[in-house]
């Protein structure tokens, strides 16, 4: 026999409403600069211990109830594969992008712990998962997220998972704080796992490191799905979608309302409720509005030991507050807001937390790199929860933009930007500057460079510029460098044999490129000889011999024709000779240079 028993009259009701009224809603409230979606994301249907089908579920939430989302979570002991493939298969139908969305999921359900899993591909039961940590290795690699259902139960049920020893998961984003016709008072308010901490069930699973948002669900078995209470999960997301509402709920963009009508928006440093900050010293903005014109009697801010940090009393349906807050790592902070009907079922909303992170950046690095090579870069990022994910930019040179190491090879000086993002939407940026070491220059100086005969020196006067750190003069003629031949402006005095020329280099030692040849510069070291200059050529009484550019004695001998010495004698610079008693003809004049010998001819008539 169908253990379902199908709602006929539900039926004719929503074939006559669909009729008349094919949307309830043309327009959905704002508030933060985000839509706000109004729905419940577990409840039960006759697959499990509940009334109605899954398509008389979505139909009767959207039609009857007014519902933007709504979503299932039979019981997953009681239900067979073709059941789970019904439920998802009536969640597509009855989905509808921007007028009404649907999700699928199942509630894991052991004796002590029942779970929301939400939007899975396939489902497990306590059979095959036996033990919450079980669950949480199941959920670890799924595209999903997961709500502790109804703590505070004290009965049965939600005591032992938060309060257990597991390493919090990411994937579960939110603990109700409501269920069914229960309110705050029965969920929130009652003391928790440890008694009399001042905390219940959501600020002890808070404390014990679980990232929560806040929420609730009507859990309805009773085929009243949205009619039952007023009691509604707010989302805020910029569009009804599937994916967008999903996506808020990976970040915990929702809030836990007591009203259907109640408005709410809670930033710190721009950031809506459910982000991670880095710790700092921030503004933070309240908002909130009532759709039925209810005024707000009192708000307050509460930080991670259930303190009441601030107070306020705005007595309006509509407000915003605006207040300075230093947050500390480890912290998190959440608003409630209450109305002049509030109670513990009535007249209040709890916003998601938003949480303060280790995360933190060691500040900017600049690396240096020789030109064409390539370096790894480090975020220099730490802190937060991990996984991380990674934005780079710009791309640049870059081997990829999304890697925690990515390798950069700029040809210019680069600034790299990281943007790091950790598991729970925790934000911290850094800069890494690259800078291309500039190749090392050198330069030895004029090209050519006379000096006298006779041993004379020259004063070097050589430069090195880039990454050159250092350099060395070699000659490959000899002589000496004073005070070295590792000074630029060394002098270089030539051996004692030296004549002729002499080719120096200045050489770098290959600067901070070890990879990077070591630069040269050559000048040439000329000995310049004077020059002579005999005239009157031919002569008859006298003849004058002039050595230009000489300062030293330097001997000179006459030969005749046969080569016999007929005049010598020691000049500097001019000398004027007789030339009458010398017979006509040519002669030789030779000149001794230090080492060199000079030869230069005279005709006498």
């Amino acid at each position: 026999m169908d253990k379902c028993i199908r709602l006929h009259i539900v039926i004719l009701f929503l074939f006559i409403k669909i009729s008349i009224f094919p949307d309830l809603k043309a327009q959905h409230p704002t508030i933060g600069g985000y839509n706000i979606y109004y729905g419940h994301i577990h409840n039960h249907t006759c697959y499990s211990d509940g009334l109605g089908t899954p398509a008389e579920a979505y139909s009767y939430a959207r039609y009857v109830a007014g519902l933007d989302f709504f979503g299932l979570a039979d019981h997953s002991d009681a239900i067979s594969s073709a059941e789970w493939s019904d439920t998802k298969a009536q969640a597509d139908i009855a989905n509808s992008d921007g007028v009404y969305t649907t999700f699928y999921g199942f509630e894991w359900t052991s004796s002590t712990d029942h779970i929301t899993v939400v939007n899975t591909e396939d489902y497990t039961t306590v059979a095959l998962n036996p033990t919450f940590s079980d669950l949480v290795t199941w959920v670890s690699d799924k595209n999903t997220v997961a709500f502790f259902n109804h703590p505070a139960r004290g009965d049965y049920f939600g005591y032992n998972s938060y309060n257990s020893a597991i390493t919090p998961s990411i994937k579960f984003v939110g603990m109700e704080l409501w269920n069914y016709i229960h309110g705050f008072s029965y969920h929130y308010y009652v003391d928790g796992y440890i008694p009399n901490d001042n905390k219940g069930c959501f600020d002890e699973a808070l404390t014990n490191g679980w990232i929560l948002g806040a929420m609730g669900s009507g859990d309805d078995h009773m085929a009243t799905w949205g009619t039952a209470q007023d009691y509604r999960m707010a989302i805020l997301a910029d569009s009804l979608t599937r994916t967008n509402l999903f996506e808020a709920m990976k970040v915990r963009r929702f809030y836990s309302t007591l009203e259907s009508d109640i408005r709410l928006s809670f930033k710190i440093n721009g950031k809506e409720m459910g982000s991670a900050i880095p710790a700092g010293s921030y503004n933070l903005q309240i908002q909130a509005a009532d759709g039925g014109g209810e005024a707000f009697t009192k708000v307050v801010l509460y930080d991670q030991d259930h303190n009441r940090l601030k107070t306020w009393t705005p007595q309006n349906c509509s407000f915003t507050i605006t207040d300075n807050i230093n947050t500390v790592p480890g912290d998190y902070y959440y608003v409630k807001v209450l109305q002049a009907d509030s109670t513990g079922c009535a007249g209040q909303a709890i916003s998601s937390p938003i949480f303060v992170t280790s995360m933190k950046s060691d500040g900017p690095q600049t690396l240096m790199i020789c030109p064409e090579t390539c370096t790894p870069l480090e975020s220099n990022i730490s802190g937060g929860y991990l996984p991380y994910s990674y934005k780079w930019s710009p791309s640049t040179g870059l081997s990829s933009t999304s890697v925690s190491n990515p390798v950069a090879c700029p040809a210019i000086n680069t600034t790299y930007q990281v943007t790091v993002t950790d598991a729970i939407g925790c934000t911290v940026t850094n800069e890494i500057t690259v800078n291309i070491i500039p190749l090392p220059t050198v330069d030895a100086g004029s090209s050519l460079y006379p000096i006298c005969p006779g041993g004379t020196s020259a004063a070097l006067g050589g430069s090195i510029g880039g990454s050159a750190t250092g350099c060395v003069w070699s000659s490959d003629a000899g002589g000496t460098f004073y005070p070295d031949s590792t000074s630029l402006n060394a002098t270089w005095t030539p051996p004692e044999d030296f004549t002729g020329t002499a080719v120096l280099t200045l050489k770098t030692n290959g600067g901070l490129c070890n990879t990077e040849p070591a630069k040269s510069s050559k000048i040439q070291i000329v000995e310049l000889l004077p020059s002579i200059v005999i005239y009157p050529n031919p002569a008859s009484s006298y003849v004058t011999i002039e050595i230009r550019g000489n300062t030293e004695n330097i001997d000179f001998e006459i030969y005749n024709y046969t080569g016999k010495i007929v005049l010598q004698g020691t000049m500097s610079d001019k000398i004027t000779l007789p030339a009458r008693n010398l017979i006509q003809g040519l002669y030789l004049i030779k000149f001794r240079f230090n080492k060199h010998v000079v030869i230069e001819r005279v005709f006498i008539r």
